[in-house]
């Protein structure tokens, strides 16, 4: 049974396209794009703009849409999918909600509103082919840029069968494995069920809140409203992470402090910016330490990812082959570098990296790392290790076949 696949899960989203076409929020639309345009400037890429920057907006909108239609913290859903690709199931198109910040492609994103003083109660279960990291995160804003507590996945207890609870409220944990503890300034919870192996299935989740007032439910005209305040109120975040990125010195390879920069604080980062012409290739080297989840993810100026299910845009621990060291050799580039570990430009020539490691017990000594260099395709030969895997044709076509059926697999009704 999929976990994400639910009559109400469908009848949000549902509602979602309905409130997308109100007049608000196409109203609003169109102030996005323009605040977008304007705030950028002109030192943007050409292949940035035109089709690219339209699926931007649509996406970033949509994203804001269904957070905005599950925005009563007083009747409460677990969102599934509410930060991901464009899919159909149900007989519904579904448009994609990545709103920039960097998506991850192993990533199931959840998300449910609270408020600060009530309590709530999360129930779950893992699967039997259980995801590797599902950090719970509570924030002050709907882009999940300001942390205000949460909990680490390898410090939630699960029970022999697979189910387990976790308390959310102001109150301490007091002991308390499984709490979550809020402020006044909490709205949402977010979380992020996270698969080395796309075979893996997310946790199962349900909400309940246990105390506090009931407002009335919103009217349609009301959701347009909050929605179109979402969606305009987050451009500045969203753009200060255009900015991080644009700070960073081309091809190079630096670790980042996520911790103040409002991401994931249980996990190491490293981001890329990328400039790679038709005759080039970047080879990039990790080592893994102890993380039971590492990633390598590719995206455009947006910090929006390409379309992963069709192609190795983006490629995890499970994805990927280590060479006989033990460290990760990847090729970014335009054509196919015929290595196992093969990062697909999809064409772009400027691209934003994020590279993960998760799940690690913070030891100095397997400490993540990472290097890079820009070389010629006619030097890249030389420049790999005799180790490397490498890929015949015949055997591509076979790893973008399983990447899609995998990438389906996720919305099976």
């Amino acid at each position: 049974m999929n976990p994400i696949s639910s009559e109400k899960q469908i009848t949000m989203e549902r509602k979602a396209l309905t409130i997308f076409e109100h007049e608000a929020v196409q109203s609003a639309i169109g102030i996005v794009r323009k605040r977008w345009r304007a705030i950028v400037g002109k030192q943007i890429p050409q292949e940035a703009l035109g089709t690219r920057f339209e699926e931007m907006i649509k996406e970033y909108c949509f994203a804001y849409v269904l957070k905005a239609v599950n925005s009563d913290p007083g009747r409460p859903f677990v969102l599934r999918n509410c930060y991901g690709a464009p899919h159909q199931w149900f007989d519904e198109q579904i448009p994609g909600c990545r709103a920039g910040g960097g998506d991850n492609p192993d990533n199931d994103y959840s998300y449910f509103p609270i408020d600060g003083y009530s309590n709530y109660l999360l129930s779950g279960r893992v699967s039997s082919n259980p995801i590797v990291d599902a950090p719970i995160t509570a924030s002050g804003n709907v882009s999940q840029t300001m942390p205000t507590g949460g909990i680490d996945w390898s410090n939630v207890v699960v029970g022999e069968t697979g189910e387990f609870q976790v308390t959310i409220g102001p109150e301490p944990a007091g002991g308390r494995s499984n709490h979550l503890q809020t402020t006044l300034d909490s709205v949402c919870v977010f979380m992020r069920d996270c698969r080395s192996d796309w075979n893996q299935i997310p946790n199962s989740y349900s909400i309940e809140r246990l105390d506090g007032l009931l407002r009335p439910e919103l009217n349609d005209n009301q959701i347009a409203t909050r929605a179109s305040q979402y969606m305009i109120d987050s451009i500045p975040t969203m753009y200060w992470w255009l900015r991080v990125m644009d700070s960073l010195e081309a091809n190079t390879t630096p670790l980042v402090d996520i911790a103040s920069m409002g991401g994931l604080v249980s996990q190491q980062l490293s981001l890329l910016r990328l400039k790679i012409a038709e005759d080039e290739a970047f080879i990039i080297k990790t080592g893994m330490s102890d993380a039971k989840y590492h990633s390598v993810v590719l995206s455009d100026y947006w910090f929006r990812t390409f379309d992963y299910w069709n192609s190795t845009s983006t490629l995890n621990n499970g994805q990927s082959m280590a060479d006989g060291d033990g460290v990760r050799t990847y090729v970014v580039s335009h054509e196919d570098s015929g290595t196992q570990n093969w990062l697909d430009t999809r064409g772009f020539k400027e691209l934003l990296v994020c590279v993960r490691w998760q799940g690690m017990t913070g030891s100095a000594v397997d400490a993540p790392w990472i290097s890079g260099e820009l070389v010629k395709l006619d030097d890249l030969t030389e420049k790999l290790p005799d180790e490397v895997g490498r890929v015949a044709a015949i055997d591509r076509a076979g790893q973008f076949e399983c990447r899609r059926e995998q990438f389906l697999r996720r919305f099976e009704v």
